[in-house]
């Protein structure tokens, strides 16, 4: 899937323009991911791939919508990150 398809599909699905939503978004996903890993590493129990998945999709979903709300493009967003760090 293209990230301009991904946009529109998400636009459709979910029309809510609330970057403070987005925000809380990102950070609770992101914090469920760094749960499952921090078990993984303190338990000794794999973690299913499957389950480590959801939650970065759950965490893309949050910022694809968060950089559509502010007018940039997830294109944008993954060239600006790579330039950066030049």
């Amino acid at each position: 899937m293209q990230t301009t398809e991904y946009i529109t599909r998400l636009r459709a699905a979910y029309p809510i323009n609330d970057v403070q939503l987005n925000a809380l978004g990102i950070c609770a996903e992101a914090g469920e991911f760094a749960n499952l890993i921090k078990r993984e590493v303190f338990s000794g129990k794999p973690t299913k791939l499957n389950a480590l998945k959801e939650e970065l999709s759950d965490t893309l979903f949050h910022i694809a919508q968060a950089a559509d709300n502010l007018g940039i493009t997830l294109d944008e967003l993954m060239l600006f990150g790579v330039l950066k760090s030049d």
